[in-house]
């Protein structure tokens, strides 16, 4: 009778891949209750030596007992409080238990389940197990919640915590280092701080790196640990995933010209569950463009496999995001994996950057990179910059942006660089001025900053459009002509945002690019100044914003474009240096109310 009952038990409780989802609902329905879902993680921790030693026919038998241990002890000891829903087989001799506590149970009171639990199996598998002698079975046992907020991806997440709090030991101080950062990771417990990264020519930044901070009073306050224990329990992707959200929360607050720098580890990109949404998905939410977001990409360690990697890559570039090679001249890094990435940015590691107002190998290398940049068209940051002399270093051999103690230390809120570098910064200018005084922006024209742009005729196919951005990578926007004068205009973005369309291949893939091009672009004649391209840029709708500058002579024949970005970096680093000598003129971007605009206007997107 006994072992008849025993034997229903069994079916009810063990649950197989295929039945995984009716032990999905089983938890859904206990949570929805308000009752509390833990996992217990068991393993036999000898078994492999058990099958070298007494070989196949003992090692099943072990696991039969083990099994038979299982279902008699959690039904004897977790059914005082509450109910076993399930038990799963992971793999080999690995199983989790699922049990629901109606009346809720917390960490303390889960440890000494599992102890007991523990104790329980390894005494009834000693007892059954005499063949065994030479030393006792041993079961290693771990816990977690099941939250029930995504009880799918929390039945994986759950075992990975528990396995981890197993191979430690419930009464080491592992243990309690390990349950208080699953508990960080749970309450989203993480800080960010932001060091700010300028323009060496004039200090006005460029944006701001965002750093994560475990809370204060803690071991994880320092990013070293908090992230070393995230790799060392592989919760480095559900880190990272935290740390982009919490800074994302701040991106609304730039400029158009500003960015935020998000640190992304190369194992972590080809995650599909980062790539699905926890960037993009956000975006609405949070009301920020992808033109405003440089993803660092850290050569800490080793891309496997670049084909892969740069498709991930263009996964990011063709939503607008910017990337950036961080850590450059440190680790693995080299020219390879600068060349395969094809960054925006080249950010050179600290250890390039340390006394190199003294080194002149050093000085001799950062003159390579800078020719390198300039000949790639990706801009040049130097991090780690802590002392004066590193910094007027780097001015003079050319370096565009820096970043470090010295220009800015890390702060809760978007700071501006520090007196003693602006100072650093206004003296060299100074010296510029001497020998090369500023212009004012109403006596320069726009002929000046202008660049080639891709071009195509009204009938080309959007296919061959599609094709032209893909073998031209840094390629932006594509100017559609007719006899050499423009009539319409392609960006990048908004033709992947079309085609990204439930319907955007079969509708418009093989069709002239005329219907969905927009065929009122901003075109200016090249003898227009500078402050009057830039007030009629600014004053397009929003969904425009970013579009390129159509540039043309004095009889509409095409020229090239200027980039909205060009012309607010100039602009900036104009207003800077006239500051002290001139009066603002009245009506130029930054008077004009265009953060509030950019703050509240939607996704970018093209109108046919």
């Amino acid at each position: 009778m006994l072992s008849s009952l025993f034997a229903l038990f069994r079916r009810r409780i063990i649950h197989t891949a295929e039945t995984k989802y009716g032990l999905k609902a089983a938890i859904s329905r206990e949570i929805g209750k308000g009752a509390t879902v833990a996992l217990f993680y068991l393993a036999c921790v000898k078994l492999p030596e058990i099958e070298n030693c007494y070989g196949d026919p003992a090692a099943e038998r072990v696991l039969r007992l083990f099994e038979h241990a299982m279902l008699h002890a959690s039904r004897m000891i977790l059914e005082i409080k509450g109910k076993v829903l399930g038990i799963q087989r992971l793999w080999g001799d690995d199983w989790a238990i699922y049990a629901s506590f109606p009346k809720g149970v917390n960490a303390e009171e889960c440890r000494l389940l599992s102890i007991t639990l523990q104790e329980r199996m390894e005494t009834m598998l000693n007892r059954q197990a005499p063949f065994v002698n030479r030393e006792e079975l041993r079961v290693h046992i771990g816990y977690a919640e099941v939250p029930g907020k995504d009880i799918v991806n929390e039945m994986y997440t759950s075992v990975k915590h528990a396995v981890h709090m197993a191979k430690c030991g419930l009464a080491s101080e592992k243990y309690e280092q390990i349950t208080q950062f699953y508990r960080l990771l749970q309450h989203e417990e993480v800080q960010m701080r932001f060091m700010p990264i300028i323009s060496l020519r004039d200090g006005v930044p460029l944006g701001w790196e965002a750093l994560a901070r475990g809370p204060e009073n803690s071991p994880f306050h320092s990013p070293s640990a908090l992230f070393a224990i995230a790799e060392e329990t592989d919760n480095l992707f559900r880190l990272e995933q935290i740390c982009r959200r919490r800074a994302l929360e701040q991106v609304r607050y730039l400029k158009p010209s500003q960015k935020m720098f998000l640190n992304l580890d190369p194992r972590a990109i080809d995650d599909p569950l980062l790539l699905r949404g926890n960037v993009f998905g956000i975006r609405n939410d949070l009301q920020f463009h992808p033109q405003n977001i440089v993803l660092e990409i850290t050569e800490r360690h080793a891309i496997a496999n670049y084909a892969v990697f740069r498709q991930n890559i263009e996964s990011y570039r063709k939503k607008g995001y910017l990337i950036a090679v961080d850590d450059a001249g440190a680790g693995y890094s080299s020219l390879e994996s600068i060349a395969e990435i094809c960054p925006d940015f080249i950010k050179l590691d600290m250890s390039l950057i340390r006394h190199i107002d003294t080194d002149s190998i050093k000085q001799a290398l950062l003159e390579t990179f800078v020719q390198f940049a300039d000949k790639v068209k990706c801009s040049i940051i130097a991090e780690g910059i802590e002392t004066e002399r590193e910094l007027q270093t780097l001015i003079e051999l050319g370096v565009e942006y820096g970043q470090g103690y010295y220009v800015g230390k890390p702060a809760k809120g978007m700071t501006q660089a520090s007196g003693a570098a602006m100072n650093v910064i206004r003296q060299l200018q100074e010296k510029r001025k001497g020998s090369s005084p500023g212009r004012h922006a109403g006596l320069i024209q726009v002929a000046e900053m202008v660049t080639k742009s891709l071009h195509a005729e009204p009938n080309t196919k959007v296919r061959q459009i599609h094709q032209m951005f893909e073998q031209h990578r840094r390629g932006e926007s594509v100017v559609i002509l007719e006899d050499n004068k423009p009539v319409g205009l392609v960006m990048r973005f908004q033709l992947y945002q079309i085609l990204g369309g439930q319907y955007g291949i079969s509708l418009y893939y093989e069709r002239p690019v005329a219907p969905i091009m927009n065929s009122s672009p901003l075109i200016v004649r090249s003898d227009e100044t500078i402050d009057v391209v830039a007030k009629r840029a600014m004053a397009r709708e929003a969904n425009h914003l970013y579009d390129v500058v159509i540039v043309v002579d004095e009889h509409g024949d095409y020229l090239g474009v200027v980039s909205v970005q060009h012309l607010l970096d100039w602009l900036a680093t104009h207003r800077l240096a006239q500051a002290a000598v001139s009066t603002p003129t009245p009506g130029l971007p930054d008077e004009l109310p265009i953060e509030r605009e950019m703050q509240h206007a939607g996704p970018l997107r093209v109108v046919p």
